[in-house]
């Protein structure tokens, strides 16, 4: 993997990218984007995340655009499916197209979020912005970005969805949402 992802360095620092080796980032705006190469026993996979500046990433933490990992990021995506690890210099370019073109789309409608927000009914949110996270931790991210974008009243939404999809166990997610719901409301 290291050296496909050498043969897309290029790319990635044009893209306004900086890391190295697995993980890759960029701040744009109210939002930090990454780019994970993450490998498999028969492959590896390329995921994608954006999250928030101005909604904790998870662990409660403030972002931090330096150190946020994929998995941390409030909204998630994969870069078609698993890549094989011995690619020609064909297969290369065709990866780092698709690569550039998926991150594009995915940048551009997690940018749109805050407007979103503003706009957008809880459901039509939860079916928007929670593609490659669950649902009711999605919810959590949302009614939390509702919270400081000031919709009170769809993250107050947001919130109860959440806690109707969180399953019986999820006793700390159910926490952090009852914490937003309680934040909405007063």
């Amino acid at each position: 993997m290291r050296d496909i992802v050498k043969e897309l360095t290029p790319s990635l620092i044009e893209a306004g990218f900086g890391g190295s080796g697995r993980t890759w980032r960029r701040t744009e705006g109210d939002f930090v984007f990454v780019i994970s190469f993450d490998g498999a026993a028969d492959g590896f996979y390329i995921n994608l995340g954006a999250h928030p500046t101005f909604i904790p990433a998870e662990g409660q933490a403030e972002p931090d655009a330096a150190t946020l990992k994929e998995y941390e990021c409030a909204l998630r995506s994969r870069v078609g499916d698993k890549w094989k690890w011995t690619m020609s210099d064909r297969e290369i370019a065709a990866l780092g197209a698709e690569l550039g073109a998926a991150h594009a789309a995915f940048f551009a409608h997690a940018g749109s979020l805050p407007k979103a927000i503003e706009t957008e009914s809880a459901e039509k949110l939860m079916d928007q912005f929670c593609r490659g996270t669950p649902p009711a931790r999605a919810a959590l991210h949302l009614a939390r970005a509702g919270l400081a974008l000031g919709q009170r009243a769809k993250a107050a939404s947001l919130a109860r969805r959440g806690l109707e999809l969180a399953g019986e166990h999820a006793k700390g997610l159910q926490s952090e949402l009852r914490i937003a719901l309680e934040t909405a409301s007063n």
